[in-house]
């Protein structure tokens, strides 16, 4: 029952930040035009159209990754929205490989404590439960939780589990 909830707990983070962002369509120029297109990403990955959903989402990182940059934390965003939409999949070696990108470059950028990058850890940990990689699971979601017993306090941080 815990690990059910922890996925929808990292899918209700992940389609939250993808809400946040923005989508685009070919011509993309902008961090709005991305916004666009994260948005189109969070309305098809909502209607469970995973493989549609991550086409756009691949657009979408390829623009961030030209107009903003490979470690702006938007792009990093773009980064793990992607590897989410990948695991929904079951393509695993590339989720990896994405929350792995994306975990690096969130704590270089934006901290170790950081929101997005709690969020990151978490998604890690998601998809090894995913794969039964519990072992390597626990200490991630174990980080997260001292993470955010730190800075919340335990009350609330037991809030967002």
């Amino acid at each position: 029952m815990q690990a059910r909830l922890g996925r929808i707990a990292t899918k209700v983070l992940m389609v939250a930040m993808l809400a946040a962002g923005a989508p685009m369509s070919a011509g993309a120029q902008s961090a709005d035009d991305i916004a666009v297109l994260n948005r189109q990403v969070a309305q098809l990955y909502g209607q469970g159209k995973y493989k549609e959903a991550a086409i756009v989402a691949e657009k979408a990182l390829a623009f961030a990754d030209r107009v903003l940059g490979k470690e702006h934390p938007d792009t990093l965003i773009s980064v793990n929205n992607l590897a989410e939409l990948y695991r929904a999949q079951g393509r695993y070696p590339e989720a990896e490989a994405l929350l792995k990108r994306a975990l690096e470059a969130f704590e270089r950028v934006l901290g170790k404590e950081h929101p997005n990058t709690l969020t990151s850890v978490n998604n890690l940990a998601g998809l090894y439960h995913s794969q039964g990689r519990h072992a390597e699971a626990e200490p991630l979601h174990k980080r997260v939780l001292e993470a955010r017993e730190r800075v919340l306090g335990k009350e609330r941080a037991g809030a967002h589990q």
